[in-house]
């Protein structure tokens, strides 16, 4: 029997690799100017025409992932794009990149750690 696959963008971050589920990253674009929005964690950016959110996760890598895990687009910053593909589910809930599991980066759940950033974003 053929191994689960999952379509996943592998990132790097601070922490370490983790995965986005395809469903909820958008895009993967050059970074832009990011303004600060002051009494938010969110900065801002004009992507593709529109102003988004952005989450900064650590130092800029060049290249926004533009993500929609609940009906609003959000891009988060800090991220460096490793590759995009379909990997096997290694059974625990991540994907396996060359013989290593990798965690999902649940966008939807880093969106909702700060309460002043909770209270910006819909919940469903």
């Amino acid at each position: 029997m053929a191994a689960a696959l999952s379509a996943a963008v592998i990132v790097r971050r601070p922490e370490g690799r983790a995965f986005v589920r395809a469903e909820h990253a958008r895009q993967i674009v050059p970074e832009p100017t990011i303004s600060r929005v002051p009494g938010s964690p969110l900065g801002m950016a004009l992507v593709s025409g529109r102003v988004l959110g952005v989450l900064e996760l650590g130092q800029p890598s060049g290249a926004l992932l533009v993500c929609q895990p609940q009906g609003e687009a959000v891009a988060l910053s800090g991220l460096t794009i490793e590759s995009v593909g379909f990997y096997p589910v290694d059974g625990a809930g991540g994907v396996l990149v060359d013989g290593e599991a990798i965690p999902e980066l649940y966008v939807d759940r880093l969106l909702r750690q700060s309460p002043s950033l909770a209270s910006q974003w819909r919940a469903p």
